[in-house]
């Protein structure tokens, strides 16, 4: 069963076509770090293949690693290089990953990408570009998503098993967060990547090894498979906005190279924008205490996307600014699993947030002005009606407004809609 999920991720993977770079913003901006296929990085321990990628902090690169021996496996000889943009603070994430991957022993079968290396860049101009190496991944759960949008009817067997099995890999990897105890607090599809490269990754690949005339003795197709014994087929990446949680500890600063540590429960920082807008959690909106499970309600919007190929709540339709927003959100999710806990309109030790209690009747307004949302309605237009209650229960568990009464990672991994037979 397993191979079949594999094999039908695989086809969606090659039918998704890797998104371009634009030379005008990433080539010509000097805060970025630009190389050509051939220049070597790290002390000449790394050829640049190609770009594989680009955001609004960073370039990823294709490389070959001279260090790797001939009989290297392909994941250990090419790699990928997330090369920062000036002053992103790359130091951050790759900290965090050393302790993430210092707390555990399971790299390899790991929900979460694991990082490889790090060195710092140094331009001609003496500028310098932090860059960590993590291993060579697909692209991001979009490819799975958009094919599926397009698509209003019922799933196939394989599109429901697909999907169950990516949400238990996306529970995986936030059950090693959570033992850790990490708020990953930016869980969306875009920081959601395939365990399995893309065939015009790995087109570049061979053409690297023939042109370099390497004698690499690697099974190609293996790899471009993915291994058959490990059945994470996503991992989480992109940390970040992530926090290490501690129990009594003090709030530092964010700083450019050690970790933050917070303390567990410490309320969200306003000035730091915590979350992507479909996916945030009340408590990022009021301002609230946050922790691991602020990532469990993220989870649950994702869910609902990889079935549906919709946003859950898209709060941006009726909302033209921040404020604007954040009260459509909020009446989006009361309409969706009803009404405030009385401890969040009347909390013991503090004011309530403005938004419960000033502009209240502004949000109430906006809650009775949305049409009732049955889930397990929803859901039965794509999938039968045993697999959409037990998706909605999935769902609606991961959607509770007080964190704390949000199942933990573990939990959420005992429930039938991710356990599928391997």
């Amino acid at each position: 069963m397993f191979s079949d999920v594999r094999d039908h991720l695989r086809d969606l993977i090659d039918r998704c076509h890797r998104t371009t770079d634009p030379k005008h913003i990433h080539n010509t901006d000097p805060r970025f770090a630009t190389f050509e296929p051939g220049d070597s990085v790290c002390g000449d321990r790394y050829v640049i293949i190609s770009k594989l990628g680009f955001g609004e902090f960073s370039t990823v690169w294709l490389c070959f690693d001279r260090h790797a021996s001939m009989t290297a496996s392909f994941s250990d000889a090419f790699v990928a290089i997330k090369a920062t943009r000036l002053n992103a603070g790359a130091d951050y994430e790759a900290s965090l990953l050393d302790i993430i991957l210092q707390s555990s022993n399971k790299a390899r079968s790991s929900g979460l990408v694991e990082l490889r290396n790090r060195f710092v860049h140094t331009r001609a101009d003496g500028m310098e570009h932090v860059c960590i190496v993590l291993p060579v991944l697909g692209p991001n759960l979009l490819c799975v998503i958009d094919p599926f949008r397009l698509h209003r009817g019922q799933r196939s067997l394989k599109d429901v098993l697909l999907i169950r099995h990516l949400t238990r890999c996306i529970v995986s990897g936030l059950c090693e967060l959570d033992a850790v105890n990490v708020a990953h607090t930016d869980l969306k599809p875009e920081n959601i990547l395939c365990s399995l490269p893309d065939s015009l990754t790995m087109k570049e690949i061979a053409a690297y090894i023939e042109t370099a005339r390497l004698e690499l003795r690697i099974n190609k197709k293996s790899y471009r498979s993915g291994d058959l014994r490990n059945p994470i087929l996503v991992k989480l990446t992109d940390f970040g906005l992530s926090y290490l949680l501690e129990e009594n500890a003090p709030i530092q600063p964010h700083p450019s190279v050690s970790v933050t540590v917070i303390a567990s429960g410490m309320a969200y920082c306003d000035n730091i924008v915590l979350q992507t807008r479909e996916y945030r959690a009340p408590e990022i909106i009021l301002n609230l205490s946050f922790g691991c499970r602020t990532d469990t309600w993220s989870l649950g919007c994702i869910a609902y996307e990889l079935v549906t190929g919709d946003f859950l709540m898209d709060p941006k339709l009726n909302g033209s600014s921040e404020f604007e927003m954040d009260l459509q959100h909020l009446a989006l999710m009361a309409n969706l699993i009803g009404d405030f806990p009385k401890h969040f309109l009347n909390p013991r030790h503090r004011v309530p947030h403005p938004y419960l209690s000033s502009h209240y009747e502004d949000l109430k307004a906006r809650l009775d002005a949305l049409p009732p949302r049955n889930l397990i309605a929803e859901l039965s237009t794509f999938l039968p009606a045993r697999e959409a209650k037990s998706c909605a229960e999935f769902i609606l568990s991961c959607l509770k407004f007080d964190p704390t009464t949000r199942p933990r990672a573990r939990e959420l991994a005992r429930h039938a809609w991710v356990s599928v037979t391997q």
